[in-house]
């Protein structure tokens, strides 16, 4: 069969799908297409989980058109880059028919990528048995593009008061040194090393950074007496 005709077959077995899906659900149908919550519906009887519904709400979140995401696999919406635990969390939650809340990357229409927040719950008959899944899905693009700024800003903060307490140890050094007994010296630069060392192991290693930080009470230790290099005043 030619390309075209399978695309053909396939979209008629969509639509097939979801005049099942219709009568099966009924009313329910009716409030899923008006609600702003985007949401998907697949076939859960059928390998690779096929979309049988998508709402209004969803295409307008990812651009898509309905005749492009019908009959296709609930994961073919997920970028291949994702998480890999959070794939195999959705795909535990489709096998074994459970609800899953969990964060992952939706692909849009175009090839770019959103964050959202997707939750899947099992759709069964009276008999129990396992018909559908729905998915909702609410955006959270912003939500970790904040995130993220933040975690930069912290560790901004982190390393600035890093270098500040270097700098400052280094300075109370070069002043104890000879005003006072050789051991309480001895005794601050060790306290001050830890409390350097504890700053440098709470923060957060995300661009190789701590790295940098846990040399600091090494380069206290190491400098010569009484040395405070241009960088540190």
């Amino acid at each position: 069969m030619s390309e075209p005709g399978k695309l053909f077959g396939i979209q008629k077995a969509a639509e097939a799908d979801i005049d099942d899906f219709r009568q099966d659900l009924g009313p329910f149908v009716v409030a899923a297409e008006t609600t702003r919550m985007p949401m998907v519906f697949t076939n859960a009887k059928v390998a690779g989980k096929p979309i049988v519904f998508v709402n209004q709400a969803f295409l307008t979140l990812t651009g898509f058109e309905e005749d492009e995401v019908l009959g296709r696999s609930f994961l073919s919406l997920i970028e291949h880059d994702s998480d890999p635990e959070a794939l195999a969390e959705i795909q535990t939650a489709f096998e074994g028919g459970r609800d899953l809340q969990t964060q992952i990357r939706c692909c849009k229409k175009g090839g770019s990528v959103l964050w959202v927040l997707i939750f899947i719950n099992p759709v069964r008959d009276k008999n129990g048995d396992l018909l559908q899944h729905f998915a909702s899905f609410l955006n959270i693009d912003r939500d970790r593009e904040l995130e993220d700024h933040l975690r930069l800003v912290l560790e901004e903060s982190h390393y600035r008061a890093q270098q500040s307490l270097k700098a400052l140890t280094a300075l109370a050094i070069g002043a104890l040194r000879g005003a006072v007994a050789q051991n309480v010296v001895d005794e601050f630069e060790r306290s001050a090393r830890m409390i350097i060392s504890e700053i440098a192991k709470n923060r957060p290693d995300t661009d190789g950074s701590q790295t940098r930080n846990a040399q600091t009470s090494a380069e206290i230790s190491h400098a010569p007496r009484g040395y405070v290099s241009r960088e540190d005043v």
